[in-house]
């Protein structure tokens, strides 16, 4: 609701509470991928944030460590669509961090990534809307760079 309402900075210390939240429970099980996943998510939505909130430098600290789950967990869930789609998005974020700051090779590296991700959960299911959103932010993002 604070997102939806543009109270950026109360839904950002939400968001940064359940990263702490999340970071203490992987503590007692580091192997939960429920809990990762929640991390990712935290770290994501705290990114959109700052981003929202022009703290550039920041937003791209967090995508970046949402990034570095996204890739842990399809490590270990290879072929699990919701990895696929976190990964997609993660790639996409940073893209768009790198790209406000000039950065546009590397931006499209990652963007090209994101597209990558896109067309892998593509394969696996084509007709998914999740597939077919990403599939289109992908391809309106390349045709802005």
């Amino acid at each position: 609701m604070l997102v939806a309402r543009d109270k950026y900075e109360g839904a950002l210390a939400r968001f940064e509470r359940a990263i702490q939240i999340a970071q203490q429970a992987l503590i007692a099980n580091p192997a939960d991928s429920t809990m990762k996943r929640h991390l990712f998510v935290g770290y994501s939505r705290a990114g959109m944030m700052k981003y929202e909130l022009k703290q550039g430098a920041e937003a791209h600290a967090d995508f970046e460590k949402a990034l570095q789950i996204a890739q842990e967990r399809l490590k270990t869930e290879d072929g699990n669509l919701q990895s696929i789609y976190d990964l997609a998005d993660a790639h996409y974020q940073v893209s768009r961090t790198l790209d406000a700051e000039g950065k546009h090779d590397d931006a499209k590296e990652h963007l090209v990534a994101s597209g990558d991700m896109a067309r892998r959960a593509a394969g696996i299911d084509p007709n998914a809307r999740q597939t077919k959103d990403i599939l289109k932010r992908f391809e309106d993002a390349l045709s802005k760079m």
